[in-house]
């Protein structure tokens, strides 16, 4: 019963970042092709209210429209995944009492190998996350305030 469970989370852990690589990637494709085929100024559009709220690797096109449908992925090898472990990814802003909560909780959680928060704050996290006492926790700093910042893998 628990091995189906793990099993279970662990596929469901790899879907999600699954659907992550292929938002990324329809984004990048989108952004890309709008900025290739527009003629105005496409970094104007970077900037509300004199914040920036795209990062600068955004700007980049790694791909063109024509390269994306033509593009084929290569075949997931199944042996490599790790069925018994997973991270769990999480954004912040200013909640440090409930993300504390919710690190305490997960950091319990048997299959949990690794926590990343993604710190969008402007002030420093707390001593008592940074050196969580289960030693599961890692800290992402990230400049940009956005929920998309979770894509963005250090």
């Amino acid at each position: 019963k628990i091995a189906k469970r793990v099993w279970l989370a662990a596929f469901a852990a790899f879907a999600a970042s699954l659907l992550i690589a292929i938002h990324i990637f329809l984004y990048r494709v989108f952004i890309g092709s709008n900025r290739e085929n527009s003629g105005d100024n496409f970094e104007g559009s970077l900037q509300r209210d004199g914040r920036q709220i795209l990062a600068v690797e955004d700007l980049e096109v790694k791909m063109t429209l024509a390269e994306a449908h033509s593009h084929k992925l290569s075949p997931i090898n199944a042996h490599s995944i790790d069925t018994t472990q997973y991270t769990i990814r999480m954004n912040t802003w200013q909640r440090n009492e409930q993300l504390l909560l919710s690190i305490n909780h997960h950091a319990q959680c048997e299959g949990v190998k690794e926590i990343q928060i993604v710190w969008c704050d402007n002030n420093e996290p707390s001593d008592e996350i940074v050196h969580h006492s289960s030693g599961k926790v890692k800290i992402e700093k990230h400049v940009i305030n956005s929920l998309n910042e979770r894509f963005k893998v250090f």
